[in-house]
C-alpha cells in the first residue's frame, strides 16, 4: 500500500490532477454512489461517465444527464477536503 501512496502524491503534484478526499463524516451522500468523471470538452459540451463497484459503466453524452453529473460533482467536492489536506491526510497514510 506504500507503494500506491507514494504513486498518488506523485500524480497529485501534476497540474492535470487534482485529488480531494471525502471523510467519511460527509457520507452517505447523494452522489457516492459509484465512481463517476465529469468534463467538459473544448466545443462547450458536457460528457461524463458513470460507473459501479462492478466494473461496469457508461458513457453521458446527453448534455441534461451530464450537466446532472456535474450538479452531483461539485456537490461532493463541497463536502470534500482542499488538495492541501487531502495530500497530507494521503502522506500520513501507511506512516
Amino acid at each position: 500500500m506504500k507503494e500506491q501512496r507514494d504513486r498518488l502524491i506523485e500524480l497529485m503534484s501534476l497540474r492535470n490532477i487534482s485529488v480531494r478526499v471525502t471523510p467519511e463524516s460527509a457520507l452517505p451522500h447523494i452522489g457516492v454512489d459509484g465512481g463517476f468523471s465529469y468534463f467538459e470538452l473544448r466545443n462547450g459540451l458536457r460528457a461524463a461517465f458513470a460507473g459501479t463497484g462492478l466494473n461496469v459503466g457508461r458513457v453521458i453524452d446527453d448534455q441534461a444527464e451530464a450537466s446532472r453529473v456535474a450538479v452531483r460533482f461539485e456537490r461532493i467536492a463541497a463536502r470534500s477536503w482542499s488538495e492541501d489536506q487531502s495530500r497530507e491526510w494521503i502522506a500520513r497514510m501507511c506512516s
